[in-house]
């Protein structure tokens, strides 16, 4: 679903149980509210595993939060290397959010890290760094802290570089801004359809999109938005954000008992 979509899609669970209409604003809120909660349950689906390949090993995880992978090293604006520890920056207008997996690199050799829980270290009476496999490998552990990643090992040397996976943050979705046929436009902007629209003698109805094309930089009549931001997560996804998002809409307005409808509904379904 796109933008347009997706609010029509909150308005029709709206709907359903017989509630007021909310405007845009208090929808965008409620998609916002979905998308990172079921961002962070997703990631949470891997913790258990405790491995530093349980986000590969999880492919419901994967398919949901690939569009929100992103790859770091040492050379990526954001982060960087103090001794042992892995520096992130970590303000509200940078990107990083989760970790999903770490190796580092210590005296030329990568190591894939684990995460350390603040006992397993001293817990374990023998060499905590030893891997039990017939050859002995070095084990790498990691910690999250403030601002960073401490990485623990037995090596002499310093990490000299590293490779992480993260998940950013998801952003917020918008539904633009709503435009006439009064309205210009540039080629190739991307708008999407709010009512029945003429545009270069063709008829797009709700949810449509219009690309602007060379000689045809206004729409003849009809409503359309533009500026909007997508939902970030699979189109697989949509359905559950949306009702998702009609029971946070629902549950703002104090109306608990319309979002148990919807809810056994889904249960239902």
């Amino acid at each position: 679903m796109n933008i347009v979509q997706l609010h029509e899609r909150v308005r029709f669970w709206v709907d359903a149980v017989a509630s007021t209409r909310f405007d845009i604003a208090d929808i965008n809120n409620a998609i916002n509210a979905a998308v990172e909660s079921k961002t962070l349950e997703t990631y949470e689906q891997m913790l258990p595993m405790n491995r530093s390949d349980s986000f590969q090993r999880t492919q419901k995880a994967r398919e949901i939060l690939a569009p929100l992978i992103r790859k770091a090293d040492k050379d990526l604006m954001g982060f960087g290397i103090t001794g042992n520890k892995i520096t992130i920056n970590i303000a509200e207008n940078y990107p990083y959010s989760m970790l999903v997996s770490l190796k580092v690199t210590i005296n030329g050799t990568e190591y894939d890290c684990e995460p350390l829980t603040y006992d397993r270290k001293n817990r374990n009476s023998r060499n905590p760094f030893r891997r039990p496999r017939l050859t002995p490998s070095a084990k790498v552990y990691y910690i999250e802290e403030e601002n960073g990643i401490n990485i623990i090992h037995s090596h002499s040397s310093n990490i000299t570089n590293f490779e992480l996976y993260f998940i950013r943050k998801p952003g917020w979705v918008g539904y633009g801004i709503e435009y006439d046929h009064t309205a210009t436009f540039a080629i190739g902007n991307r708008l999407l359809v709010l009512a029945d629209t003429i545009y270069n003698g063709n008829m797009y109805l709700l949810g449509n999109e219009i690309i602007i094309v060379t000689g045809h930089l206004s729409i003849t009549s009809g409503l359309v938005t533009f500026g909007y931001i997508e939902c970030p997560l699979p189109a697989f996804t949509h359905e559950e954000i949306a009702r998702r998002a009609a029971i946070n809409c629902l549950m703002s307005a104090g109306q608990a008992d319309k979002a148990k409808l919807i809810r056994e509904e889904i249960t239902t379904a």
